[in-house]
């Protein structure tokens, strides 16, 4: 017989982004969950409507920095400073720029970041023995 719970999501964004790393925390030392289903509106998952390239644009900038987000598997500040040139254009984030930790950056770069982290999440949880099924359009 099996134990492992189901959980269901509301929104894949920030929230549930979080929610998942400490998902992934828990799993690591023995947790119950077996399955998560991810239901989302949007049919971009792992972003949240305020960084998502259909709700923003390249000069709305985030109203936090990377030293303010909780922990993930990558920083914020660090995921900028491993992309290239054309990476940060297409993210509004000059080339000669400096990368900083206490930096604002904007909305578009924080949506890719969170949809990396995201997606990195998900593979690490089906790593883990949780199966996890994405609804986009949901």
């Amino acid at each position: 017989m099996n134990d492992r719970e189901t959980l269901a999501l509301i929104g894949s964004g920030p929230s549930a982004i979080f929610f998942l790393k400490h998902l992934l925390d828990a799993a690591e030392d023995g947790g119950k969950i077996g399955m998560v289903s991810i239901f989302e509106k949007a049919p971009l998952t792992g972003m949240g409507m305020p960084y998502s390239p259909l709700t923003t644009d390249l000069h709305s900038m985030s109203n936090i920095s990377p030293e303010e987000l909780p922990e993930l598997p990558v920083g914020f500040a660090d995921w900028l400073r491993a992309q290239d040139r054309e990476k940060l254009a297409e993210l509004g984030v000059p080339g000669e720029q400096e990368i900083t930790d206490d930096g604002i950056y904007s909305r578009l770069a924080l949506g890719k970041y969170l949809r990396n982290q995201y997606k990195m999440l998900l593979g690490r949880l089906e790593g883990a023995g949780i199966r996890v099924k994405e609804h986009p359009n949901t």
